[in-house]
């Protein structure tokens, strides 16, 4: 295989995971919080938005002790 078609896959996979941890967030707040806080149902693209509010957030980045 050449470097295009590893580019595609790679890229391809990243696309995948991201989608499904989308999923899996969008799952836990639409199970979740409308009914413990009264909030609304989200839709997958706020999922996917949460998600990267929540990873530029409470990411650990690279702190030097």
């Amino acid at each position: 295989m050449n470097t295009f078609y590893w580019v595609i896959t790679i890229a391809g996979i990243v696309a995948l995971l991201i989608a499904l941890l989308s999923w899996i967030t969008l799952l836990l707040w639409n199970w979740l919080c409308p009914s413990i806080f009264g909030l609304r149902q989200i839709n997958i693209w706020e999922a996917a938005g949460l998600l990267a509010l929540a990873t530029l957030l409470f990411r650990s980045g690279n702190v030097k002790n």
